[in-house]
């Protein structure tokens, strides 16, 4: 199911530079979106490794939103 959140999430990721090329931004949160949010999270050394697989918790959600702020 579409969702707002997951689409701005998306949108970020690629602005930063994480690609989406296979089902790109379409607001659903599935492996390929996962696999960048990981990746993401890895190569900025943010460790969520008590939340569930691929979410974007409070930490790694305020240092998303700061990346992704100076493309507004």
């Amino acid at each position: 199911r579409w969702k707002e959140g997951v689409e701005a999430t998306q949108v970020g990721l690629v602005l930063l530079g994480y690609n989406l090329e296979r089902f790109g931004v379409d607001g659903l949160f599935g492996p390929e979106t996962g696999v960048a949010v990981n990746k993401f999270k890895t190569d900025n050394q943010i460790d969520d490794s008590t939340n569930e697989f691929g979410n974007l918790h409070e930490k790694s959600h305020r240092r998303f939103i700061y990346f992704t702020s100076s493309f507004r």
